[in-house]
């Protein structure tokens, strides 16, 4: 089974067609380049896929189920996301506060929990920070977890 599927996926912006019958599969821990001039669809093609676009046509699965009609937040929680050009970063802060920033929608408590320190609050913010200790292993940051985002350079936000 593919992780991803997409069959005749078009996209229209009026009578601007950006996609056209698009079928692509994506294997798990595959890697596939979407590669193409300016204009080509490309971005247009990945908000198709994460729900920031609703296509026109065609359908779109991920790990089999269909997720064409969801909207972006439920497709997150399913684990589709997307990374942009530029940085979305929160400033001001350090890198393991940006990440668990970064996993909000996982958080095992609401905005008053949060706001007032509920038990289950400080036992799902023990967690966050686990996660985020673990992809900074995973991705060679660790030696930045405490330094602030203003002080790293480009290459490290990237």
């Amino acid at each position: 089974m593919a992780l991803l599927e997409l069959t005749g996926v078009t996209k229209r912006f009026g009578g601007i067609v950006a996609n056209s019958d698009i079928t692509l599969q994506v294997a798990e821990w595959e890697i596939v380049g979407l590669i193409g001039p300016n204009g080509a669809g490309k971005t247009t093609l990945f908000n198709c896929i994460n729900g920031v676009y609703a296509a026109n046509a065609g359908r779109i699965k991920f790990r089999g189920h269909d997720v064409t009609a969801m909207k972006t937040h439920e497709r997150a929680n399913l684990g589709i996301g997307r990374s942009f050009q530029n940085l979305g970063l929160v400033r001001g802060v350090t890198v393991l506060h940006n990440l668990i920033t970064a996993q909000h929608m996982t958080a095992d408590y609401n905005v008053l929990g949060g706001m007032f320190g509920s038990p289950s609050s400080f036992g799902s913010e023990r967690e966050l920070i686990r996660r985020a200790d673990r992809i900074l292993d995973f991705t060679n940051l660790r030696q930045h977890r405490d330094d602030q985002i203003d002080d790293l350079p480009y290459g490290v936000l990237k």
